[in-house]
């Protein structure tokens, strides 16, 4: 559970105190004192503040409530972001990073070193050896989607600090890169567009993110402006390799494609919420009537998704429908259906 966050809200050209606490914002007032104020909030109104830390905060997806009698304001919020800058103009972003462990594991890190155990004599070996980081231009794996570029790369440092053992890091990132600045209030759109690819790949909608960054092009660098929260349910994530899709498993160059279908999902078809288990128990058990509800939601998926499948890709079952058709059409003519 994380620190509440304080500061003051801007709406209507006024400002009130408000508490964040969990996904819910709290307006601070004395009973009644705003009771007319939020009357005819609209749910898509552009909510931000300034925390008490002087750093500006964007507020995702406002819905608005009030006690009986509206003598308390509250908001339920999907996310917000924080700002680094104390003097930003523009909100939006140029790119979205993310990271996670399933990242981590649908593109492994270790792909981008190169060992070498230049000490070994035989048997022997002196406790000597190479590491050799990759560059980008070895490991980086780009697909255009919907005009968008999207980048899997790996986010690499190295530790200075002479007190710690650690020689760095190297964590997957993956990035949308757009062509032209996007609003800020669009950071859950694309959060659940990952969030369903990466869903598909572990079998598990038991995931999380722990970092996501918000970034703006400025002439021919890019800036890291912002950190987003987008509040889910606590994941307990423990898949490895050897269960679940990687990177390895799926062919490079339908990679965009493969993204590109799953993303879309969600708009056409309310059964998403049956297609993944909710964690890695649930998909190593499951009773029949749920195993039965996820094998017709995805039977109704291929077909939406490849319409006549057996028909264009088998000679012979086509061939036999034509055949079952024929007969049955002759059928139907000669007893007057």
């Amino acid at each position: 559970m994380q620190k509440p966050i304080y500061g003051k809200l801007y709406y209507n050209n006024k400002t009130y105190p408000f508490i964040l606490e969990d996904h819910i914002v709290f307006i601070v007032q004395q009973a009644f004192e705003y009771r007319d104020d939020f009357k005819n909030f609209d749910n898509d109104t552009f909510l931000y503040g300034v925390t008490s830390n002087n750093a500006y905060i964007v507020f995702l997806n406002s819905k608005i409530s009030q006690t009986v009698f509206q003598a308390n304001v509250f908001f339920s919020i999907q996310g917000y972001i924080l700002y680094k800058q104390q003097d930003i103009d523009d909100f939006g972003f140029d790119k979205l990073a993310f990271y996670s462990d399933a990242l981590n594991v649908f593109y492994s890190p270790q792909k981008a070193i190169k060992q070498d155990f230049i000490g070994v004599n035989g048997d022997e070996w002196d406790g000597s050896f190479k590491i050799n980081i990759q560059p980008s231009s070895k490991t980086n794996v780009s697909f255009e989607f919907d005009n968008i570029k999207c980048d899997l790369d790996f986010h690499r440092s190295l530790n200075l600090n002479r007190d710690i053992s650690e020689i760095g890091n190297i964590k997957t990132v993956f990035s949308f890169e757009f062509k032209e600045r996007i609003e800020v209030l669009n950071v859950a759109k694309y959060y659940l567009m990952l969030f369903d690819f990466l869903s598909f790949a572990n079998n598990s909608k038991n995931l999380s993110f722990s970092s996501i960054k918000l970034i703006q092009k400025e002439d021919d660098h890019f800036l890291h402006v912002g950190d987003a929260t987008i509040f889910s349910k606590e994941s307990t994530y423990s898949r490895g390799f050897l269960n679940t899709i990687t990177f390895d498993d799926l062919p490079q160059n339908k990679l965009g494609e493969i993204f590109e279908k799953i993303v879309q999902i969600r708009e056409k078809d309310n059964r998403l919420t049956l297609y993944f288990p909710e964690n890695e128990k649930e998909s190593n058990w499951v009773d029949a009537s749920k195993w039965l509800q996820a094998a017709i939601s995805f039977e109704g998926l291929f077909s939406d998704s490849y319409p006549n499948f057996k028909v264009n890709t088998k000679g012979s079952f086509k061939k036999a429908k034509q055949l079952s058709l024929e007969k049955l059409e002759a059928y139907m003519n000669a007893n007057d259906f």
